[in-house]
């Protein structure tokens, strides 16, 4: 069984970290980090090395509205969800690119009335992509309803460069998903499990597996060079919930696990960090980084950054 020691530090002081992901371009050292706060939110490219953050800036036309969440990339694409909630009827997917250190627009931002609280994307190609939907409704007194009746009614939107597909239906509140070669892995927070499809074809996924777990999974990352996960989930779902409307008011407890397939199919599962939300408070992204480290974040702190001590 694995565990954390002391935490290092938190190490980037932004006003919130939602999303974090290995930069695909071979800079091992470097991820790109979502900073959310009140007024407008930013994509920056820290170094994990020495916890120095450089902040992105929009070359041309910038987004009237920008609080971004999920991110992905495909090759040099950069995929946001730009989570618009209070502002505009739907969230959407942003489609950018990197060049010579600075953001453009590769297209008008994906919408639609499907996207009523989207969480996470990923990239396909460059221009496709998946993005989970936790909700039908865009009230928050209607998406507890959903969520207290244990409604089926999360989606995985398919976006094929022109049209949008619904693609995985009946999903209590997908959160993360990541993509591992013609595997796509879907945490299910609603559901207390991960759920595991064929991509081969891209508008239509087949179900494969469903991993259950003893909490509720919001984030998935791909480890580096290893077939296995590094999950963030959340033993009591409410409080959670709780702390997200009212983040000043409310301690939310998190744990950061390991999955890994073993050779005769079986899962199993380590813990790297569990805390009752003192050090940080619901965490919606975790990674493991170089060197036994790994990285957590939320949508109101920034990021906390630890040495796995593996036993």
């Amino acid at each position: 069984m694995g565990h954390m020691s002391i935490p290092e530090s938190f190490s980037l002081p932004l006003a919130g970290a939602a999303e974090i992901f290995n930069d695909l371009c071979g800079r091992e050292r470097s991820d790109l980090n979502n900073a959310s706060n009140a007024t407008a939110g930013a994509l920056s490219v820290w170094r994990v090395n020495d916890g120095m953050a450089n902040e992105l800036s929009f070359s041309g036309k910038t987004p009237p509205t920008f609080n971004p969440y999920g991110i992905s990339v495909f090759a040099s694409t950069v995929f946001v969800i730009n989570s618009r909630r209070g502002r505009v009827e739907t969230d959407s997917v942003e489609v950018l690119e990197i060049k010579d250190g600075r953001l453009r627009r590769k297209r008008k931002p994906v919408a639609s009335k499907h996207f009523t609280s989207l969480v996470n994307v990923v990239g396909l190609s460059s221009t496709e992509f998946y993005a989970s939907n936790q909700y039908i409704y865009r009230n928050p007194y209607m998406q507890w309803i959903e969520f207290g009746g244990h409604f089926k009614s999360g989606a995985v939107y398919y976006f094929d460069g022109r049209l949008i597909h619904p693609a995985i239906k009946k999903l209590k509140q997908p959160a993360g998903m990541a993509r591992d070669g013609n595997k796509l892995y879907v945490a299910e927070f609603g559901g207390n499990a991960i759920q595991i499809y064929d991509i081969n074809d891209f508008k239509t996924p087949r179900h494969l597996e469903t991993i259950n777990l003893l909490s509720a999974p919001f984030s998935i990352a791909m480890e580096l060079r290893q077939s296995a996960l590094t999950v963030s989930t959340h033993p009591l779902k409410l409080r959670f919930l709780a702390f997200q409307a009212y983040p000043e008011e409310f301690l939310s407890p998190s744990n950061v696990i390991r999955v890994k397939q073993r050779k005769n199919k079986t899962w199993q599962f380590t813990q790297f960090y569990c805390n009752d939300g003192a050090t940080i408070r619901g965490v919606v992204t975790a990674m493991r980084i170089p060197d036994n480290r790994i990285v957590m974040g939320n949508v109101n702190r920034g990021l906390l950054k630890c040495q796995l001590n593996l036993t």
